[in-house]
Formats: structure tokens, C-alpha cells, sequence
């Protein structure tokens, strides 16, 4: 039987994929529409109305399955609460508001966009983004109303805690998981959250701060990382300033104090779309405004392109016999984009503009194979991929003996134009790569001496014992690290 955290792990990819994959079809469609018109929204709306009723109805069922295999994990009893169509609608859901009304907002962003003289791309790219957004949204409110109805359904259930998924959380989800929510509370929400539930099982509330541990370490981690986080409300960020707010028509939201909603106008007021929203602050004192804008758009088209890529990439694994480490990690964050943006220009004495441009590991996997399959997993693989419309751009070859780095890393682009990267590991690399790195990571914060010498020999000498996989000769370039 999977363990708690498999079955989370497991479930989040699926749901997840889902939020994201319904939004950025609908967008893609909406973009290709090929006119705007009133009489288009009325074709609109029918493929919408389809699309986004099948996949609340499967992010209704998912979360319902999710819950009644977690009951199986702790041995408590479940009974699973079946959800219609009709307990999904767009009215259901948003307290009212029909998938008409709601639809049409894109149409209306393309024609508020016109009227301010924007360009007509730019004006269609505003629209679809923002129905990208609905969608998405439509279908994690479906996912909530499940778990709403799952708990109150089970009298064990004595409330919920939010769980992250470790793949892109903003410090708002970050101390909201680390607090009791009773179980008729909706999950607050923002846009781009991706954070799930956890049901707490008892005879009695365990309180309101589930881990005050992790939430003291919430506060000094973006303290250190930054140095603008604090609880004396004398720094950029207040954390006492964290809120769950009633919004009229999508319940309840997770904001930040002082932020204003509107039901029209704007899906979800001033709130950046990105997820990441209460963070932005901090990664613009750090590395710059500019980074920060360059390290968005990096990471949405990184987002919009993620589930196709991800999907090629698990059926190509699985049809290889080989295995995807640290999904969870597949995109990069926007923090890290920026710091890489930043760091990049600066030492390459390029513009941050180029710097943000040749980043090709925004979408990253790591595929394992036992030493005796290795090459043949590397060659196949990359065949598939090759077959499937991928451009593989560049293979290095790093098992060289005494190496300072051993695997094989390949830049490729996806079909849509979308840069990644994929290494190939075996077990015992894999192991090695992360310990690995950090030694080697603060040997670069420090000065040529023997202190740098020490952690550089140490990060090396891990890598001695790794057995090299036969074969490989003629595979990618040899790169020495």
C-alpha cells in the first residue's frame, strides 16, 4: 500500500495537470479563434461549457478518490460523497454567476484592450490569458467543493490542513499550511495555486497552528533569503498581514490585507495571475524589477508548455522501463529564475534580456536507469523524443573518470518551441548528484585557497565510487567538470 506522501505525490501531478491543462486549452482555443466577435463568443462558450464541465467532473472524482485511499492509508472509516454535473456548474460554484456571464470576460478584455490602443495581438494575448485563468480556476473550484462536501460527509473528519506541492507555493501558501482549517471551510484559494488538502481524522480540533515550528522557520527562511520579511511590520513584508477574504463570487481567497476585489472587471482584482504573488515584493528588492519581469515570463511560458512536456516525458520513460525523479521540482521557480537572470548577466557582462533568453532548464527532468540499461534508456529515449517533434539541442556526456560531476544532460525544445533539460542518472549518481552539489555550490562563494581547495577535493572524491555505465562511447559530447 502507497504510503500518505506517495498518494499525495501521485495525486497532486494528476490534479494539478489538470487545472493547468484545462486553462491553457481553452486559452490556446480562444487565441486561434480567428475573430472576436459577438456571434464568435456564442461558438465560444458551447466549447467551453464542454470542456470545463468534463474536467470539473474529473477534479470532483479525483479529489473524492484521493480522499477515500487516504482513509484506507490511516485504517478510518469513508463514505464518498458522488458528485453531478449539476453540483459543478459555473453557478454552483460562483455563488450564482452563470458560464455565460463568466465566459465572456475574455471577449470583453479583448475589447477593453482595443479601445486603450493596444495592438490586436497584444489585445488577443490579454484574453487569453485571462480565460486561461478562468478556467483554471473553474476547475479548482470544483476540486474544493468536492473536499467540502467529502468532509462534511464524514464525521471522523474533524478538519483539514492545506498541503503544498512543492513544485511553485508563495509564502501565502507556505504559513497557510501551517494552520487548521475546520472542516466546513472551503480551501481559500488564489490564482495559480495548486495547493491541496489533507484531512485531519479525531474526536477533537487540534487547533489553529498545526506546526509552529515550520512556521517560525517560514518567517527566518524569507528573512535570510531576502532580508525583507518580518513580524514587527517594519520590513516590505507582514506576514500578520495574511487573511483569507470572502470574495462574492469565488468564496474564499487567500490575500494579503488591504487588497480589494471585484467580481467584474478582473478576475481576481489587482492579484498578480502568477501564484507566486506575495514573494513578487521580495524578488524585486532582491534582484531588480527587470529580472523580476523577465523571470515571469520565463516561467509562464515554462508553465503553459509544462503538462504536454511532462506527459511525453512520463509515457517515453515508462515505455523505457526507466523512472522520473523529483517531479514535483519540474519547473523552476520564479525566484530562482531571477536570481539566475541576475546572477548570469552580471557574470557573462551580458543584458539581462539575453541572460533570460539562453535559460534552457525553466522545465527540467531527471530520468534514472539501472547502470546496465543506461545507454540504451539514453538512446531510445532521445529516438522517442525525436519522433514526437522534440529537437534534441545538445548531449553532454559527463561520465568521465575522476569527474567532478557524472550523468548525461540534454537541452532539448518541445514541440511548441518550449527550451528544457533532461539528465539521465542511475540510482547511485542520482544519490551522489545533490550532496555533491552543495559542496561544490559554496566552494564558488569562496576566494582560491585551501578552504575552496578542501570543499572542491570533497565534492569530487563523492563521485569516485559511482560506477560508470558501459556503452556510452559515441553518446553526446565529453564535458569535463
Amino acid at each position: 500500500m502507497a504510503t500518505q506522501q506517495e498518494l499525495w505525490d501521485g495525486y497532486s501531478r494528476l490534479s494539478t495537470r489538470l487545472v493547468n491543462g484545462t486553462g491553457e486549452k481553452l486559452g490556446n482555443a480562444f487565441r486561434n479563434l480567428g475573430s472576436w466577435r459577438d456571434e464568435d463568443y456564442q461558438r465560444f462558450l458551447k466549447l467551453a461549457d464542454n470542456t470545463v464541465s468534463g474536467a470539473k467532473l474529473q477534479a470532483a472524482k479525483l479529489q473524492t478518490g484521493y480522499y477515500s485511499e487516504m482513509a484506507k492509508i490511516i485504517d478510518e472509516p469513508f463514505k464518498a460523497v458522488p458528485m453531478s454535473q449539476i453540483d459543478l456548474s459555473t453557478p454552483a460554484l460562483r455563488n450564482g454567476v452563470t458560464s455565460a456571464e463568466v465566459y465572456r470576460r475574455p471577449f470583453v478584455e479583448v475589447y477593453t484592450a482595443l479601445a486603450q490602443g493596444k495592438q490586436m495581438t497584444d489585445a488577443i494575448e490579454a484574453g487569453a490569458r485571462r480565460m486561461t485563468s478562468i478556467a483554471s480556476t473553474d476547475v479548482q473550484l470544483a476540486r474544493r467543493e468536492a473536499g467540502l462536501q467529502n468532509r462534511q460527509n464524514n464525521e471522523r473528519i474533524v478538519g483539514y490542513r492545506r498541503v503544498l506541492t512543492g513544485s511553485e507555493n508563495c509564502a501565502l501558501c507556505y504559513v497557510a499550511s501551517t494552520q487548521r482549517y475546520t472542516k466546513s471551510d472551503l480551501l481559500p484559494i488564489h490564482p495559480g495555486c495548486d495547493c491541496g488538502e489533507m484531512p485531519i481524522y479525531g474526536t477533537k480540533d487540534p487547533g489553529q497552528v498545526l506546526d509552529q515550528y515550520n512556521l517560525d522557520k517560514i518567517h527566518e527562511a524569507v528573512d535570510q533569503r531576502f532580508g525583507v520579511s518580518s513580524r514587527d511590520a517594519r520590513t516590505a513584508i507582514d506576514y500578520r498581514d495574511i487573511k483569507v477574504q470572502q470574495h462574492g463570487e469565488l468564496g474564499p481567497v487567500l490575500t494579503v490585507r488591504g487588497q480589494k476585489f471585484t467580481t467584474l472587471g478582473t478576475e481576481i482584482g489587482p492579484i498578480l495571475e502568477s501564484g507566486q504573488f506575495y514573494l513578487d515584493e521580495a524578488i524585486e528588492v532582491q534582484y531588480g524589477p527587470r529580472a523580476k519581469r523577465l523571470a515571469e515570463d520565463v516561467y509562464t511560458s515554462a508553465r503553459g508548455s509544462e503538462p504536454a512536456i511532462t506527459e511525453a516525458m512520463e509515457n517515453i520513460a515508462s515505455a523505457n522501463n526507466a523512472e522520473l525523479s523529483g517531479l514535483k521540482f519540474r519547473l523552476k521557480t520564479k525566484d530562482s529564475l531571477a536570481r539566475k537572470i541576475a546572477k548570469d548577466a552580471e557574470e557573462k557582462g551580458i543584458s539581462l534580456s539575453r541572460a533570460a533568453s539562453e535559460i534552457g532548464d525553466s522545465v527540467r527532468f531527471t530520468m534514472v536507469s539501472t547502470p546496465a540499461n543506461y545507454a540504451r534508456t539514453v538512446t531510445d529515449t532521445l529516438d522517442d523524443f525525436r519522433a514526437q517533434g522534440f529537437e534534441v539541442v545538445k548531449v553532454k556526456n559527463y561520465w568521465l573518470k575522476d569527474n567532478g560531476y557524472m550523468g548525461m544532460n540534454v537541452n532539448m525544445r518541445s514541440p511548441d518551441g518550449q527550451k528544457l533539460e533532461l539528465q539521465f542518472h542511475t540510482p547511485q549518481s542520482l544519490k551522489v548528484k545533490d550532496p555533491s552539489h552543495k559542496l561544490y555550490d559554496e566552494s564558488r562563494k569562496l576566494p582560491d585557497g585551501p578552504e575552496k581547495d578542501r570543499l572542491v577535493e570533497e565534492s569530487r572524491k563523492l563521485w569516485r565510487d559511482v560506477v560508470i555505465p558501459g556503452g556510452l562511447d559515441g553518446i553526446g559530447i565529453p564535458t569535463f567538470q
